[in-house]
């Protein structure tokens, strides 16, 4: 629960950071994501595959973090089936 909440303070700020926009690769985000998240998916037997993803303008920290929370929340409430 205190991780929900601090999630929903952080994207409370997302428009007070005051972070201009940058060219940012999605598939370095997700690396360091899979890297993050490395023992949660190791502890899961999860197995997370993906295409080439773009280059996009944005905040790479916040796309961690929405990167992160999604792969999190997909792996925590999965289904027993593979």
């Amino acid at each position: 629960m205190q991780r929900m909440i601090d999630s929903l303070l952080s994207y409370s700020r997302v428009n007070t950071r005051g972070v201009g926009f940058e060219s940012v690769s999605l598939d370095q985000v997700l690396e360091n994501v899979l890297a993050n998240l490395k023992n949660e998916i190791a502890e899961s037997n999860a197995t997370i595959s993906f295409e080439q993803l773009p280059q996009v303008q944005g905040d790479s920290s916040q796309l961690l973090a929405c990167f992160e929370e999604l792969l999190r929340n997909a792996i925590k409430f999965r289904s027993d089936k593979p």
